[in-house]
Protein backbone atom coordinates (compact mmCIF):
# COMPACT_ATOMS: atom_id res chain seq x y z
CA UNK A 1 0.00 0.00 0.00
CA UNK A 2 2.80 2.36 0.88
CA UNK A 3 4.43 1.75 -2.67
CA UNK A 4 1.24 2.20 -4.26
CA UNK A 5 0.69 5.73 -2.55
CA UNK A 6 3.97 6.98 -3.22
CA UNK A 7 3.32 6.01 -6.90
CA UNK A 8 0.40 7.96 -6.84
CA UNK A 9 1.69 11.19 -6.21
CA UNK A 10 4.78 11.08 -7.88
CA UNK A 11 4.84 13.47 -10.84
CA UNK A 12 7.98 11.76 -12.88
CA UNK A 13 6.29 8.86 -13.70
CA UNK A 14 4.16 8.44 -16.30
CA UNK A 15 0.67 9.22 -15.95
CA UNK A 16 -0.96 6.25 -16.61
CA UNK A 17 0.68 4.48 -14.14
CA UNK A 18 -0.08 7.21 -11.75
CA UNK A 19 -3.65 7.22 -12.33
CA UNK A 20 -3.77 3.06 -12.23
CA UNK A 21 -1.72 3.27 -8.69
CA UNK A 22 -4.37 5.93 -7.40
CA UNK A 23 -7.14 3.74 -8.52
CA UNK A 24 -5.69 0.39 -6.85
CA UNK A 25 -4.99 2.41 -3.64
CA UNK A 26 -8.42 3.57 -3.56
CA UNK A 27 -9.98 0.14 -4.27
CA UNK A 28 -7.61 -1.51 -1.20
CA UNK A 29 -9.27 1.52 0.87
CA UNK A 30 -12.62 0.77 -0.10
CA UNK A 31 -12.32 -2.83 0.72
CA UNK A 32 -10.95 -2.01 4.17
CA UNK A 33 -14.02 0.10 4.66
CA UNK A 34 -12.41 3.57 4.06
CA UNK A 35 -14.54 4.74 1.50
CA UNK A 36 -14.15 8.28 2.07
CA UNK A 37 -10.52 8.16 1.12
CA UNK A 38 -11.31 5.96 -2.02
CA UNK A 39 -13.70 8.67 -3.29
CA UNK A 40 -10.66 10.86 -2.90
CA UNK A 41 -8.27 9.02 -4.29
CA UNK A 42 -11.00 8.75 -7.29
CA UNK A 43 -11.80 12.59 -7.59
CA UNK A 44 -8.00 12.80 -8.21
CA UNK A 45 -8.43 10.60 -11.17
CA UNK A 46 -11.23 11.54 -12.39
CA UNK A 47 -9.90 15.56 -11.76
CA UNK A 48 -7.11 14.85 -13.81
CA UNK A 49 -8.72 12.84 -16.54
CA UNK A 50 -12.36 12.82 -16.60
CA UNK A 51 -12.53 10.07 -19.49
CA UNK A 52 -10.28 7.53 -17.32
CA UNK A 53 -12.34 4.22 -17.29
CA UNK A 54 -11.88 2.03 -14.87
CA UNK A 55 -10.83 -1.59 -16.16
CA UNK A 56 -13.70 -3.73 -14.94
CA UNK A 57 -11.61 -7.05 -15.49
CA UNK A 58 -9.28 -6.08 -12.79
CA UNK A 59 -11.34 -4.36 -10.26
CA UNK A 60 -14.33 -6.12 -8.08
CA UNK A 61 -18.13 -4.48 -9.49
CA UNK A 62 -18.84 -2.51 -6.11
CA UNK A 63 -15.41 -1.07 -6.45
CA UNK A 64 -15.99 0.13 -9.86
CA UNK A 65 -19.68 1.49 -9.02
CA UNK A 66 -18.49 3.35 -6.66
CA UNK A 67 -15.71 4.83 -8.95
CA UNK A 68 -18.65 5.54 -11.19
CA UNK A 69 -20.96 7.25 -8.68
CA UNK A 70 -17.85 9.75 -7.67
CA UNK A 71 -18.05 10.24 -12.04
CA UNK A 72 -21.55 10.94 -11.65
CA UNK A 73 -20.62 14.23 -10.09
CA UNK A 74 -16.84 14.95 -10.99
CA UNK A 75 -17.97 14.60 -13.99
CA UNK A 76 -21.55 15.39 -14.61
CA UNK A 77 -23.33 14.39 -18.03
CA UNK A 78 -24.34 17.45 -19.91
CA UNK A 79 -28.07 17.36 -20.95
CA UNK A 80 -27.70 18.39 -25.14
CA UNK A 81 -29.71 21.51 -25.51
CA UNK A 82 -32.29 20.36 -27.95
CA UNK A 83 -32.45 22.91 -31.41
CA UNK A 84 -34.43 25.73 -31.64
CA UNK A 85 -38.19 24.91 -33.50
CA UNK A 86 -40.33 27.37 -34.47
CA UNK A 87 -44.48 26.75 -35.87
CA UNK A 88 -44.65 27.40 -39.74
CA UNK A 89 -47.87 29.01 -40.98
CA UNK A 90 -50.40 26.38 -42.88
CA UNK A 91 -49.52 27.57 -46.97
CA UNK A 92 -51.13 28.97 -49.21
CA UNK A 93 -52.25 25.43 -51.02
CA UNK A 94 -53.79 24.59 -47.56
CA UNK A 95 -56.43 26.80 -48.30
CA UNK A 96 -56.90 25.71 -52.08
CA UNK A 97 -59.66 24.15 -53.32
CA UNK A 98 -59.91 20.83 -55.16
CA UNK A 99 -57.05 19.02 -52.49
CA UNK A 100 -54.40 20.71 -53.76
CA UNK A 101 -52.68 20.40 -50.71
CA UNK A 102 -53.44 17.05 -50.70
CA UNK A 103 -51.72 16.46 -53.96
CA UNK A 104 -49.17 18.56 -53.54
CA UNK A 105 -47.99 16.24 -50.52
CA UNK A 106 -49.78 13.10 -51.41
CA UNK A 107 -52.43 12.44 -48.67
CA UNK A 108 -54.47 9.47 -48.64
CA UNK A 109 -57.46 11.55 -48.44
CA UNK A 110 -56.89 13.13 -51.83
CA UNK A 111 -58.89 11.33 -54.59
CA UNK A 112 -62.16 11.53 -52.26
CA UNK A 113 -61.70 14.94 -51.78
CA UNK A 114 -61.15 16.26 -55.17
CA UNK A 115 -63.90 13.79 -56.71
CA UNK A 116 -66.17 15.09 -54.21
CA UNK A 117 -65.55 18.75 -54.61
CA UNK A 118 -65.62 18.55 -58.34
CA UNK A 119 -68.24 16.15 -58.36
CA UNK A 120 -70.42 18.78 -56.43
CA UNK A 121 -69.09 21.71 -58.67
CA UNK A 122 -70.33 20.85 -61.89
CA UNK A 123 -73.35 19.47 -60.59
CA UNK A 124 -73.98 22.90 -59.37
CA UNK A 125 -72.95 24.41 -62.54
CA UNK A 126 -75.05 22.45 -64.73
CA UNK A 127 -78.12 23.35 -61.99
CA UNK A 128 -77.50 27.03 -62.17
CA UNK A 129 -77.54 26.79 -65.90
CA UNK A 130 -80.66 24.80 -66.37
CA UNK A 131 -82.12 27.28 -63.91
CA UNK A 132 -81.11 30.08 -66.23
CA UNK A 133 -83.24 28.49 -68.93
CA UNK A 134 -85.95 28.03 -66.59
CA UNK A 135 -86.28 31.66 -65.01
CA UNK A 136 -89.02 32.93 -67.19
CA UNK A 137 -92.31 30.63 -66.97
CA UNK A 138 -96.15 32.02 -66.66
CA UNK A 139 -97.42 32.72 -63.09
CA UNK A 140 -100.00 30.01 -63.49
CA UNK A 141 -97.66 27.10 -64.42
CA UNK A 142 -97.77 25.12 -61.04
CA UNK A 143 -95.72 22.00 -62.45
CA UNK A 144 -93.06 24.68 -63.87
CA UNK A 145 -93.13 26.34 -60.66
CA UNK A 146 -92.46 23.31 -58.27
CA UNK A 147 -89.64 22.06 -61.35
CA UNK A 148 -87.96 25.35 -60.61
CA UNK A 149 -88.57 25.29 -56.73
CA UNK A 150 -87.17 21.37 -57.14
CA UNK A 151 -83.88 22.79 -59.04
CA UNK A 152 -82.98 25.98 -56.46
CA UNK A 153 -83.07 23.54 -53.75
CA UNK A 154 -80.95 20.88 -55.59
CA UNK A 155 -78.32 23.43 -56.91
CA UNK A 156 -78.30 24.92 -53.40
CA UNK A 157 -77.76 21.50 -52.02
CA UNK A 158 -75.08 21.34 -54.36
CA UNK A 159 -73.32 24.59 -54.19
CA UNK A 160 -73.36 23.81 -49.94
CA UNK A 161 -71.36 20.48 -50.91
CA UNK A 162 -69.20 22.59 -52.68
CA UNK A 163 -68.20 24.77 -50.37
CA UNK A 164 -68.36 21.85 -47.84
CA UNK A 165 -65.58 19.25 -49.45
CA UNK A 166 -63.61 22.45 -49.54
CA UNK A 167 -64.40 23.18 -45.67
CA UNK A 168 -63.48 19.69 -45.43
CA UNK A 169 -60.15 19.95 -47.42
CA UNK A 170 -58.94 22.58 -45.70
CA UNK A 171 -59.64 21.23 -42.18
CA UNK A 172 -58.00 18.22 -43.29
CA UNK A 173 -54.74 20.34 -44.58
CA UNK A 174 -54.82 21.66 -41.57
CA UNK A 175 -54.46 18.39 -39.76
CA UNK A 176 -51.50 17.13 -41.34
CA UNK A 177 -49.98 20.00 -41.84
CA UNK A 178 -49.84 20.40 -37.96
CA UNK A 179 -48.81 16.57 -37.68
CA UNK A 180 -46.42 16.56 -39.66
CA UNK A 181 -44.89 19.42 -41.10
CA UNK A 182 -45.81 22.83 -38.84
CA UNK A 183 -42.93 22.23 -36.42
CA UNK A 184 -39.32 22.30 -38.26
CA UNK A 185 -35.69 23.38 -36.76
CA UNK A 186 -35.45 27.44 -36.62
CA UNK A 187 -33.41 28.80 -39.43
CA UNK A 188 -30.42 30.61 -38.26
CA UNK A 189 -31.36 34.43 -37.41
CA UNK A 190 -35.06 33.76 -38.69
CA UNK A 191 -37.95 33.02 -36.07
CA UNK A 192 -41.67 32.34 -36.71
CA UNK A 193 -44.02 33.83 -34.29
CA UNK A 194 -47.34 33.53 -35.08
CA UNK A 195 -47.32 32.41 -38.25
CA UNK A 196 -45.21 36.19 -38.48
CA UNK A 197 -41.28 35.77 -39.86
CA UNK A 198 -38.77 37.81 -37.32
CA UNK A 199 -35.25 38.20 -38.30
CA UNK A 200 -33.54 38.77 -34.82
Amino acid sequence: MQQLAILSIDPDIDASVRQDARVYLGELLYIQGDTEGAKQLFEQVLIEDSGYEIDRFRHPPDVCGHFEYVRTYIVPTSTPTPPAMVIRPLPPAGYAPFAAYQFKHTTSGRWPLFLGQIGFGVSSAALFGVLLSNRSYLETDTDAQQRVAVLRATQFTTTAGFYGMWLLSGLDARRHWRVNLAVQPATEGVSFIGGATLTR
